[in-house]
């Protein structure tokens, strides 16, 4: 059910920017991370969603940064690159598959090998999801997406 809905929003996707983009040659990035090799928790199908979203991206002409199952540093390092690239990019899209935490209003992106005991641990071990959304807020680029 879930996998029928990310498909579905990845078409919508395709189509929306399809039509409203007025620049066909429009520079389109994204990241994408599957996380899933968890050692509490594991998910079997967060890689696999992410290798099919980066590989519709790149059929939908975007440049792509791809990580599975990746380390906290990975990932600050993936979003680091991705925002360098969003400066001279019309379109970003950011997706996510993996476990998430919310805590006190703050949302946080798990990596993998994360040592998550307590409450407190979070906001050291994960990543906290406001670093995405703001360095796309500061490319100043037409459209932005998170999924």
């Amino acid at each position: 059910m879930l996998w029928r809905l990310t498909f579905s929003m990845i078409i919508c996707v395709g189509l929306m920017l399809g039509f409203t983009s007025p620049v066909p040659a429009a520079k389109r990035t994204a990241l994408v991370i599957g996380n899933g090799a968890y050692d509490s928790a594991p998910l079997k199908k967060p890689v696999n969603d992410a290798v099919d979203m980066a590989k519709t991206l790149r059929g939908l002409s975007f440049e792509v940064i791809e990580k599975t199952n990746a380390s906290k540093r990975d990932m600050i390092l993936a979003v680091d690159e991705f925002a360098m690239r969003l400066r001279d990019a019309e379109i970003g899209v950011f997706y996510f598959a993996g476990h998430g935490m919310q805590i006190h209003g703050r949302n946080y992106l798990i990596p993998v090998k994360a040592h998550v005991t307590s409450e407190t641990d979070v906001q050291f071990e994960a990543m906290d999801a406001g670093r995405v959304l703001g360095k796309m807020q500061d490319a100043g680029n037409k459209l932005n997406i998170v999924i």
